[in-house]
């Protein structure tokens, strides 16, 4: 009608492309992540959204590929490479990095599996994207790497660089550390977070009591005090 804008649909751009939103995003894509020694690392699309999470235009899940080439990754090269590390991925950071989506390799061409992650360190439930699927084993809560709150391209290249360049371990997974922490803790399962939740409880609780109690000589004396100035009047 004269008068209404009409909205056009949008074209899918041609690929190479840099996203500057998840509209055209599909679980597969890939892109080359450019290192300091002028080498390449690759990322890629795993998954947009999860069963009670809704597609977002500016985060969408992502995997650092355990591959490392002196040329961009092609189809062929990154075929059945594994995630070495992965997260919530934000697109605005393709913005000045030099990175494109290069190609569609679709996750299940080359049997690609989305790892399985801690949703934190504390509460030991196992999350594969951006589902949360079930408590977590003993085992897997003893060894799954916990997700982090938010990945870059920048963030990919720094691992990327220590890992394939320097030969440092991954220090974004599971470490000493951090079983040393849930030692601390007294957290061997993750059934014993339920029993030091109660333990805290109950010396807060303890503690709440100790407290008014304490105050309760101090307001009876505060009485005690108002009532002789009164028989003084």
């Amino acid at each position: 009608t004269f008068g209404k804008k009409i909205r056009m649909a949008s074209k899918p751009p041609v690929i190479p492309f840099v996203p500057k939103s998840t509209s055209f995003l599909k679980p597969g894509m890939f892109w080359d992540i450019p290192l300091r020694d002028g080498s390449y690392a690759c990322g890629r699309v795993l998954c947009i959204e999860g069963k009670h999470r809704k597609r977002r235009s500016n985060l969408f899940w992502a995997g650092l590929l355990r591959w490392h080439g002196s040329v961009a990754p092609t189809m062929e090269g990154i075929s059945g490479a594994p995630v070495l590390w992965q997260g919530d991925f934000n697109v605005r950071s393709f913005k000045d990095s030099g990175s494109r989506i290069l190609g569609l390799l679709p996750l299940e061409a080359d049997d690609l599996e989305i790892p399985p992650l801690l949703t934190t360190t504390l509460n030991g439930e196992v999350m594969i994207g951006y589902d949360v699927l079930r408590p977590a084993t003993n085992a897997e809560y003893r060894s799954l790497p916990v997700k982090t709150v938010q990945v870059s391209n920048d963030s990919f290249r720094e691992i990327a660089d220590e890992v394939f360049l320097d030969g440092k371990p991954l220090r974004w997974d599971r470490s000493p550390d951090e079983n040393a922490l849930l030692d601390s803790l007294g957290l061997k399962t993750p059934a014993d977070l339920k029993e030091v939740e109660a333990r805290l409880s109950r010396e807060w609780r303890a503690s709440k009591r100790v407290r008014a109690k304490k105050s309760r000589p101090n307001n009876a004396q505060h009485h005690k005090s108002d009532r002789a100035g009164e028989l003084e009047d």
